[in-house]
């Protein structure tokens, strides 16, 4: 079972990471994965949304963190993340 997906340092951008958004809400991952590790990657605002969007949608259901480190995101938008997965800890949220 795959607890930690680290993709740090991998340049995947804002349009890798709509495509990976898209992989985890249909993938197997979604109810074995914790923490996702994007840190260093070239997200913005544009990506970071996305994939916020795709976790409250429903994807990566056990999900307790999403590292965002080093990436040009603004407040709002690691807040919107941030917010998804504190959902997954607490649906009442």
């Amino acid at each position: 079972t795959l607890e930690l997906l680290d993709l740090s340092s991998n340049e995947i951008g804002d349009s890798g990471t709509s495509r990976l958004a898209g992989a985890l809400t249909d993938g197997a991952l979604q109810s074995t994965l914790k923490k996702l590790n994007l840190d260093n990657n070239h997200i913005g605002d544009k990506g970071a949304m996305t994939l916020a969007s795709a976790i409250s949608g429903g994807a990566l259901l056990a999900c307790k963190a999403v590292g965002l480190k080093g990436n040009p995101i603004s407040p709002m938008a690691k807040k919107s993340v941030t917010k998804a997965v504190k959902k997954n800890k607490d649906p009442k949220a």
